[in-house]
């Protein structure tokens, strides 16, 4: 006989706690203890019996509240060895302050976290995560992120940083440390990318590089697609509508409305839910001539895979195999292009160059509508920017008289 789950009611005494009723062979019932909702629960307790009310009974007892409680302590609390700050890492991992994080935040992480554990910090002594040692052992964290820097980049060893402050914020709160050394360390990248923008030239070498990389993917005589390539077509559409590579991948027909693009943001639904805020409203996007053009080239692409494989598609950004795109493959693609193009930042201030990112398209998306005539507040309330920054980015790149004539000419069409 097949087992089927249902949920319970979930009320109880212990925060976040799953239940989930069974049926079993035999007409019997089950009702599974989680620590939490979601994949990777850890279960904690068990209740079986002739009748829903019987288990239910059973859970009520002295001895069911004892072996919920113990589970959930045990879960919750995993028994780690905290002595040294690998063991703090990883009791923060398996601890419920992780697990609830996003799922896409807990691979990116994780993958770093490993690193951190086979380096030689990971072996310091809890009891040297303390006020009066907290300077040395700052020392050989920041010697250890110059490494990282330096073989992997400034980004990667910010991304370690932050975890590991993360982690040990979290082993003074848990009692497991006194003190965080990967306070107070300084960035090793530059974070502020916001006056960086895609020019036009670096969208055509961008296209180029896509069409080559396209060609040597097709069978030999096979007549080349008019249409951008799938990751040209996605950079053009952050380039237009400002939106996330997050918010990219699932943007669909639903969200295009006859004057406007409109959805809820997946980064501000993240910190509303974190912050116990009620979800934000959706930002609107006015259609613009390009983004309409945009849009009406993504589609061109889905009509010629719905033909093909007879399978109807909600999705505007579809990949090579005509699917969707996830957040890792449209960014592993992205830079697959981008690094054969050899598309680079040049500082004004004489720092290296770095490359272009997909996210810095929300900068051309900035200039673009103050070039339209749209104000600094409208386009800072589209893009979730300080109005400051996106003045600073529409001076640097676009002529003041054309963000003024825009402006008047979009006045002159609001009063007619």
């Amino acid at each position: 006989m097949p087992t089927t789950t249902k949920r319970g009611s979930g009320s109880t005494s212990l925060p976040g706690v799953n239940k989930i009723w069974r049926a079993l062979p035999g007409g019997r019932v089950a009702r599974d203890w989680y620590a939490w909702r979601g994949k990777g629960a850890p279960a904690i307790a068990r209740f079986e019996a002739a009748t829903r009310a019987a288990v239910i009974e059973q859970e009520s007892s002295v001895e069911g509240a004892k072996l919920i409680a113990q589970g959930y302590a045990e879960a919750t609390h995993p028994k780690v060895d905290t002595r040294t700050l690998g063991g703090i890492l990883t009791a923060w991992e398996g601890s419920p302050a992780f697990i609830h994080r996003a799922h896409s935040t807990k691979r990116n992480e994780r993958n770093a976290l490993k690193q951190i554990g086979s380096a030689g910090i990971a072996k310091t002594p809890a009891k040297f995560l303390t006020p009066k040692s907290v300077k040395a052992v700052r020392r050989d964290i920041r010697t250890w992120l110059q490494k990282v820097a330096d073989e992997q980049g400034p980004r990667a060893a910010d991304v370690r940083k932050e975890i590991l402050s993360k982690a040990l914020n979290w082993g003074i709160d848990e009692g497991y440390c006194e003190a965080n050394p990967a306070d107070g360390i300084e960035d090793f990248s530059y974070s502020d990318r916001s006056d960086i923008i895609w020019l036009g030239g670096e969208l055509m070498g961008f296209e180029s590089a896509g069409r080559a990389a396209r060609r040597k993917l097709m069978k030999k005589d096979a007549p080349e697609p008019e249409e951008p390539p799938d990751t040209t077509l996605a950079l053009l559409l952050a380039c237009y509508s400002g939106l996330r590579r997050e918010d990219l991948c699932r943007f669909a027909d639903p969200h295009i409305g006859e004057h406007a693009i409109a959805l809820k943001p997946l980064k501000a639904q993240r910190r509303a839910r974190t912050a116990g805020k009620k979800a934000p409203a959706d930002i609107i996007i006015p259609r613009t001539p390009e983004l309409n053009a945009v849009i009406a080239l993504c589609r061109q692409v889905r009509a010629k895979w719905e033909e093909k494989d007879k399978i109807k598609r909600a999705h505007l950004l579809l990949n090579s195999r005509g699917r969707p795109w996830t957040p890792a493959g449209l960014t592993s693609s992205f830079i697959k292009v981008r690094d054969a193009a050899k598309i680079l930042h040049v500082y004004d201030d004489g720092r290296n160059p770095e490359p272009k990112r997909l996210h810095d398209a929300r900068g051309t998306f900035v200039t673009h509508m103050r070039c339209l005539g749209y104000t600094k507040e409208e386009v800072a309330e589209m893009v979730g920017w300080d109005t400051d920054d996106v003045d600073r980015v529409a001076k640097k790149y676009a002529d003041a008289d054309r963000i003024a004539l825009a402006w008047l000419e979009r006045l002159k069409r609001r009063a007619g």
